[in-house]
């Protein structure tokens, strides 16, 4: 009779083992489905930031020839007519050797619609 009684006992443990064992494969495949969609995430996104910074490169350059070309053409911009068109002041000027100094002090960005040409005042 206390032999059955064991065998009862290791049933149970046995049936905990089993379910303990699945549980805990569960939750590792769990886990390491959600570690490959982070994993996934992070490589798509710094796939995505290196090909903006490379299309952002392209624009600049291009804005940059297209800037060029048209104060090339306007060989007569002054600073008064550059603030007109909007152009704002560079936050840290550039100064180019041989190069007129009211042009250089320029940036070639855009003023924002709502900002006035008092130089932060």
């Amino acid at each position: 009779m206390y032999q059955g009684k064991t065998n009862v006992i290791a049933i149970r443990r046995d049936g905990f083992r089993r379910n303990a064992f699945f549980l805990l494969s569960g939750l590792c495949g769990l886990t390491l489905s959600y570690y490959g969609f982070l994993l996934h995430k992070t490589i798509t996104g710094v796939v995505f930031v290196s090909k903006n910074e490379k299309h952002m490169a392209n624009v600049r350059s291009t804005l940059s020839t297209l800037e060029s070309q048209y104060l090339a053409k306007s060989g007569s911009l002054t600073l008064a007519e550059a603030y007109t068109i909007g152009f704002v002041d560079a936050p840290i000027p550039t100064y180019i050797k041989g190069l007129n100094k009211e042009v250089a002090a320029l940036s070639l960005s855009l003023a924002p619609s709502t900002a006035s040409n008092t130089n932060g005042q």
